[in-house]
């Protein structure tokens, strides 16, 4: 999967979105109504550090290398009632804000490249998930 097709959407997101993170998470909140409850006891700087960790994640060259951490992470999560849906909803808000803040400059290739890493993201947390149960 060419990981240059998402770098350049996030790049153009940021030179045109600004800071989209708010953006994300009414996204988010919007699509997946229990998260909002589930998170809020987090601060703008705790959810900073999230998307800063599923950024690093989504940009990341190898994916393979982040799946230790990410199982890590979704395991840690379940504990706190985090079920696998709401991983796709986040990931697909994270999509769909870059998408609007890109416009017209938005390409099949990038949404290809989205589409990839997010089905091999939710395909390692279901993974994940199932194996804690």
């Amino acid at each position: 999967m060419p990981v240059a097709d998402l770098h350049r959407s996030l790049e153009l997101a940021a030179e045109r979105g600004g800071d989209i993170y708010p953006a994300i998470y009414d996204a988010y909140f919007a699509r997946c109504a229990g998260s909002r409850d589930l998170m809020q006891l987090t601060d703008v700087y705790m959810r900073g550090r999230m998307l800063d960790s599923l950024f690093e994640l989504v940009m990341a060259d190898d994916i393979g290398e982040q799946f230790t951490y990410l199982r890590y992470e979704t395991k840690n999560h379940s504990t706190w009632g985090v079920q696998s849906h709401m991983y796709d909803n986040l990931l697909t808000a994270v999509r769909d804000v870059v998408r609007d803040a890109c416009g017209g400059d938005w390409t099949p290739a990038m949404a290809a490249a989205w589409d990839a890493r997010i089905a091999a993201i939710v395909a390692e947390i279901r993974a994940a998930l199932t194996a804690t149960v």
